[in-house]
């Protein structure tokens, strides 16, 4: 069934993407660079800022543009973007990734990768953590800054003590 109001629906559909990507609600505020009470508005269908919902499409690896053509929908879910995009291509970075890991990339402008680390999650999920680099970096320099902003978040996540989360 389709949801009506355009603020409920993207709530919604932002719901929907963070459970399809095994995201805790903190790690989505941490990579948008916003509150969770914000993100919470979203969820709600609340107003919030252009620029507020542009964070959450990037944090949640939609393409540019995504969230304002959920708004703009009229009939059922539009939502059905997969979680790994038709243009992305898989990295041989064997000997630099952790167990069930996985590394793809694709085009970020002209000088840039955006390499997005799939990490395993409970429930056979994925979880995805994306970052642009420039094309000539090292691919241990990528994979490192991953693996490090994947323990950060990791970390930050609730049930750890504040000596957890001691770097």
């Amino acid at each position: 069934m389709a949801v009506a109001d355009p603020r409920t629906r993207l709530g919604a559909a932002v719901e929907d993407r963070i459970d399809e990507l095994g995201l805790e609600y903190v790690e989505v505020a941490a990579r948008a660079g916003i509150s969770v009470e914000t993100l919470a508005k979203v969820r709600r269908g609340e107003k919030v800022r252009d620029t507020t919902l542009r964070k959450i499409e990037q944090a949640l690896g939609w393409p540019r543009g995504h969230m304002e053509q959920v708004l703009s929908e009229k009939g059922a879910d539009p939502l059905a973007a997969p979680a790994e995009r038709a243009d992305e291509e898989e990295v041989d970075a064997k000997g630099l990734l952790r167990e069930g890991e996985r590394l793809t990339r694709l085009p970020s402008g002209d000088d840039e990768w955006e390499y997005t680390l799939w990490l395993p999650a409970p429930a056979g999920r994925r979880r995805r953590l994306p970052i642009s680099f420039p094309r000539d970096a090292p691919l241990e320099e990528v994979v490192s800054e991953l693996h490090r902003l994947a323990e950060l978040i990791r970390l930050s996540a609730p049930g750890h003590t504040g000596a957890q989360r001691q770097l």
